[in-house]
C-alpha cells in the first residue's frame, strides 16, 4: 500500500501543464474559438507545474496589455474590440490582431485533461 501511494504521488508529480492557445473559430472573424476542445487548440509552452503555467500566462497577459496600449499597436486593440473580419484590405493586421487575442485567451491546461485527447 506505501508503494502505491509513493507511486500515486511521484506521477503526480510529473504531471506536464499545457499553456495553449485557441484556434481560430469558423466565422471568418477575429474571434478565436475558446469553447473548442483542447485538442484543437496549440501548445504555447509546457510547463513542470500548474503554478509556472500560472506565472507564465498572468505575465504574457500583462505584456499583451501593455503593448496593445502603445500607440503603434492600436488598431490592433480596435481591431480586437470590434471582432474584426478578415478582408484582403486588412487581413496582415486581423492576422497580427488575433496573435495579440490568442495570448490574451491562452489557458494552463492539465496533461491529463481528457479533452486533450478527444478528436
Amino acid at each position: 500500500m506505501v508503494r502505491d501511494c509513493v507511486r500515486h504521488a511521484a506521477s503526480f508529480a510529473a504531471l506536464a501543464w499545457y499553456l495553449m492557445v485557441p484556434p481560430v473559430g469558423k466565422t471568418g472573424h477575429l474571434n478565436l474559438n475558446v469553447a473548442a476542445p483542447y485538442s484543437l487548440w496549440r501548445t504555447y509552452r509546457i510547463y513542470d507545474t500548474k503554478k509556472q503555467c500560472d506565472v507564465e500566462q498572468i505575465a504574457i497577459v500583462e505584456k499583451v496589455n501593455a503593448l496593445l496600449r502603445e500607440p503603434e499597436n492600436k488598431r490592433y486593440a480596435d481591431l480586437i474590440k470590434k471582432d474584426a473580419i478578415s478582408t484582403p484590405q486588412n487581413s496582415t493586421d486581423v492576422l497580427n490582431a488575433r496573435g495579440f487575442l490568442g495570448s490574451l485567451l491562452a489557458r494552463c491546461v492539465s496533461a491529463d485533461d481528457p479533452g486533450l485527447k478527444s478528436k
